[in-house]
């Protein structure tokens, strides 16, 4: 081999050797550029997380503080101003006070409450904007929508409660509403009648503000009066103003009572007994009772038990007698009423008179001749049979007959 071809081997070995070296740097460089591109992929990733992670604390903060704020919001005090808007002249008006106490225990804020009187400048300004008919009235302003659901009427840019019960006062007139005058008309010769003024209690307990009583004699000038322009036919009874319409549902009830006249007059004319009735000017209601015992049978319930059960029935007596079943007084009733069980008692015409005494005594008796025949003996106690001729004993331990009386 010549000098020359051994030059060019040493040189093609020497440039693969230099090749080679080229390529490994090319190979290590390729790689450390991938390195690096991953690495910054890498790093771009966790930014992006750490960014995402960053907006979502912030936000979940921020949503923490929304519910926060919200919740504070939602607990926090109303701030109200509370107006009462009142009419000096009505002493007997209804009382707003425990109402505007109810108000104040409330989650509220009260920045004003004032007493603001019909007639002054202040009332003249806001009975107008807030149409109040009634007084006094509650107006309240303010942040109102902070309330909860309430009775209050939404007028505007205020809640506002106005009385649905009287007495109240008429902003439109002035006029005070629902003060009831009551007549008591009477018969004072009859001593015996219902005490008439007991509806006056009732009334005024159901809510009805009396505010002035006048009696008057049925024999007086306006006694007589009141009778012919009422055609009222019994007494005592009571005649009340038209004040009385004011009160809610009076008047649909007031037929089980009585009458509402043309001129707004309220009578009462289902009058207790025992009353005057003044189309025959008799006394009403005073009950005519006879007893009717059996002398003999001293384990018979007492006939007393019937005047007590009466007496709950707010029955009056009138003439009250007692007979032996085997006496002629007695005989006469048992044959006239064909009663067979005694004791028992026998109520005259005049039990007509109690309309709750009617409508019971078919579970307890029978009505014939126009008189009330107590029959139910046996649910009273031990009684005697007058077909039997014995006493017979409702116990249920022991013997149910007793040896034959004569």
């Amino acid at each position: 081999m010549s000098d020359d071809d051994i030059g060019l081997a040493r040189m093609d070995a020497s440039h693969k050797g230099s090749h080679s070296k080229l390529t490994k740097k090319r190979k290590h460089k390729e790689s450390s550029d991938t390195g690096k591109v991953i690495l910054y992929i890498f790093l771009v990733l966790l930014a992006l997380v750490i960014v995402v992670n960053i907006y979502t604390i912030l936000n979940l903060k921020k949503e923490i503080q929304d519910k926060k704020m919200v919740a504070e919001e939602e607990t926090r005090p109303a701030s109200l101003n509370l107006y009462l808007v009142k009419d000096p002249n009505c002493t007997d008006c209804i009382d707003l006070s425990p109402l505007v106490g109810s108000i104040k225990n409330g989650n509220i804020k009260l920045q004003l409450q004032k007493e603001v009187l019909l007639g002054t400048d202040e009332a003249k300004a806001l009975v107008p904007m807030y149409r109040i008919k009634k007084a006094p009235a509650i107006v309240l302003t303010g942040e109102i929508d902070k309330l909860p659901p309430t009775t209050f009427e939404k007028r505007g840019d205020g809640l506002v409660y106005e009385p649905t019960n009287p007495p109240y006062t008429s902003t439109a007139t002035g006029e005070i509403i629902g003060l009831i005058t009551a007549t008591v008309l009477n018969d004072t010769s009859c001593a015996a009648c219902f005490d008439i003024t007991q509806y006056l209690r009732l009334f005024e307990k159901a809510g009805f503000h009396i505010s002035t009583v006048k009696m008057v004699d049925s024999k007086t000038e306006e006694g007589q009066t009141l009778i012919q322009n009422y055609k009222i036919s019994k007494l005592p009874t009571i005649v009340l103003s038209k004040d009385m319409g004011a009160y809610p549902n009076i008047t649909q009830i007031w037929s089980q009572l009585g009458t509402i006249e043309p001129d707004g007059s309220f009578i009462l004319r289902e009058a207790n007994p025992p009353y005057r009735d003044l189309d025959t000017n008799t006394i009403k209601g005073l009950v005519g009772v006879t007893y009717l015992v059996y002398a003999n049978c001293t384990q018979c319930y007492s006939v007393l038990v019937h005047k007590q059960i009466l007496n709950n029935f707010g029955i009056l007596f009138g003439e009250q007698k007692t007979y032996d079943a085997s006496s002629d007084s007695g005989k006469e009733i048992v044959s006239k009423y064909n009663i067979t069980k005694v004791p028992t008692v026998v109520l005259d015409s005049e039990g007509n008179a109690y309309p709750n005494l009617v409508r019971v005594w078919n579970q307890v008796g029978t009505i014939e001749q126009n008189a009330f025949v107590f029959r139910r003996v046996e649910s009273l106690g031990t009684y005697y049979d007058l077909t039997s001729n014995q006493a017979i004993s409702t116990k249920k331990e022991g013997t149910n007959t007793s040896s034959a009386t004569s």
